[in-house]
Order: C-alpha cells, then structure tokens, then sequence
C-alpha cells in the first residue's frame, strides 16, 4: 500500500510540473502605436506597428486592450497616448493569469515606454 501511495504521489508531482510549465502564454509586443480605437463607454483598443503580433494566448490579430474597469486604465492610456504623439516605442505585456479580452485581444497588463 505504501508503495501505491508514493507512485501516485511521484505521478500527482510529475504530472503537475509538466502541466505547469505548458500553460505558461505570457508574452510582450514591441512597436510604435499604429492604430488606436476608444470604443464605446469602457474599451481602448491598441495596434502597433511591425510583425510579430503576440497571439500565443489570444488570437485577436495583434489587437491589445484596455477596459475601464482596469485599475489604471488612465494611466496605462495616458503613456501609450504619450508614447504614440512622441513617435517613441513601447512594450506591452499580456499576463494569461489576466485572460482575453474583447474580440479575444491580450489585456495591457503592463506599458513600458522608453524615453
């Protein structure tokens, strides 16, 4: 009984590392902003520039989101407007703890501009 215990144990662990390590999507996209959509009452939309849309967790076509409801939506609008009347590149960062957003586009976890 004991040894079925520790096999099953040695499987649980096994199988939970190797699960873990396949679920990982977090990702980031480089550019300049191309394009950028105020829709409705609560959603920006944001396209950047280049190939090498991240769509590994989201396939929305390299669209990237922003909803109202986020804690720092105005601040995370704030320096990608920046970033995009100063012609400078940005990084953005989908977090797949965060999940999808509208029109299956990767949520703006984070911004990162360099001036």
């Amino acid at each position: 009984m004991k040894k079925l215990h520790t096999f099953a144990l040695c499987l649980s662990i096994s199988l939970g590392i190797f699960f873990s390590g396949v679920a990982v999507a977090d990702g980031t996209e480089t550019g300049k902003v191309k394009n950028i959509i105020v829709e409705g009452a609560n959603i920006i939309s944001i396209w950047l520039e280049g190939e090498g849309d991240f769509t590994v967790d989201c396939t929305g076509g390299g669209r990237w989101t922003i909803a109202a409801s986020d804690g720092l939506f105005k601040e995370k609008y704030a320096a990608i407007l920046a970033a995009a009347s100063a012609g400078k590149t940005i990084t953005l960062f989908h977090l797949k703890a965060y999940g999808c957003g509208n029109w299956d586009s990767n949520k703006v976890y984070w911004v990162n501009t360099v001036y």
